[in-house]
């Protein structure tokens, strides 16, 4: 059955006649009938826009799960790479050290080198003789030239490579 209003406008305070059914009562039962589909179909709206955000939500989760896995992972590394800098500046400090040692010890044998040349004689032109004994010879030379030298003034004697003058050279 259908309702209809009766023309000439709203008729809602007009008394109600006896019978089953009015005018009135029609028109909001109609009234509620469509508020209830309205209402059920804008809970399936809000219902499937829900789970549009629910997936999105575990979209959004997973993705933040995977961030801070990766963030762990890049602080391990951090981690690491902070602890090998730490070796390598503590390495860099001790190979400094070294270069300065070595640099050191570089200057102490040239000023070794340079105190045992300071004892050494390089006497040039004395014939070599078969048996010869090279102390005597450098003692009989150093009396020639007029200096004092003893035995115990030097403590090795050797010829140096021949060439067309003899060198004898001693070490004092």
């Amino acid at each position: 059955m259908q309702c209809r209003a009766k023309k000439g406008g709203d008729n809602s305070f007009t008394p109600v006649r006896g019978g089953s059914e009015n005018v009135t009562t029609c028109k909001k039962q109609d009234s509620v009938g469509s508020e209830m589909t309205q209402l059920t179909e804008q809970l399936r709206l809000l219902n499937s826009e829900l789970c549009s955000v629910k997936t999105k939500l575990n979209d959004l989760t997973q993705s933040i799960s995977y961030t801070n896995e990766r963030m762990d992972d890049i602080m391990g590394i951090l981690a690491t790479t902070n602890e090998k800098i730490k070796y390598l500046e503590k390495r860099d400090e001790d190979v400094k050290n070294l270069q300065v040692t070595v640099s050191q010890l570089q200057n102490e044998l040239k000023i070794q080198a340079q105190q045992n040349m300071s004892n050494e004689v390089e006497i040039v032109g004395i014939p070599e003789n078969l048996g010869e004994n090279l102390n005597h010879t450098i003692l009989v030379a150093a009396t020639k030239l007029g200096v004092d030298l003893e035995d115990k003034d030097f403590d090795w004697v050797t010829r140096v490579m021949p060439t067309t003058e003899n060198r004898c050279s001693t070490r004092r």
